[in-house]
């Protein structure tokens, strides 16, 4: 099941990558802003897609039960973010009041993609390992 989650969770990354190169190739505003989100999402990539983290989640979630809610959020928010980053292709260059509110949504989007990811998906696990270590202690 956790290969299967991890599965889902590399190609939503991909699909959002993807959205931003487009639209990075089509719109001239926001290419700072996008940039930087094409970096955070370009961090998050690997760690997803490293074989490790995939084994390692399928243990723990066999032991401790599933934490299937991170992941299922964390989907939920790539989708939003490629409806946001769509919607920006589309603002025209004279719409300078929407440019700056899209500008605004970017700059939200990235940090809260940076900090879901670091706070919601790995603190979990890192306390997984160390309740797992803690047990095999024991």
């Amino acid at each position: 099941m956790a290969n299967k989650v991890m599965v889902e969770l590399g190609d939503e990354v991909s699909k959002l990558a993807g959205v931003i190169t487009q639209v990075q190739k089509k719109t001239r505003h926001f290419k700072s802003h996008l940039a930087q989100l094409q970096k955070t999402i370009t961090s998050i990539k690997p760690i997803i897609e490293t074989l490790p983290i995939i084994e390692m989640m399928d243990k723990l979630n066999k032991h401790l039960g599933e934490r299937r809610e991170e992941t299922e959020l964390f989907i939920r928010k790539l989708n939003e973010a490629q409806e946001l980053i769509t919607t920006c292709a589309n603002v025209t260059r004279w719409n300078i009041i929407k440019r700056v509110h899209h500008m605004y949504k970017l700059h939200d989007l990235d940090e809260s993609l940076w900090m879901f990811f670091h706070i919601d998906i790995m603190l979990p696990m890192a306390m997984d390992i160390k309740e797992k270590l803690l047990r095999e202690r024991c």
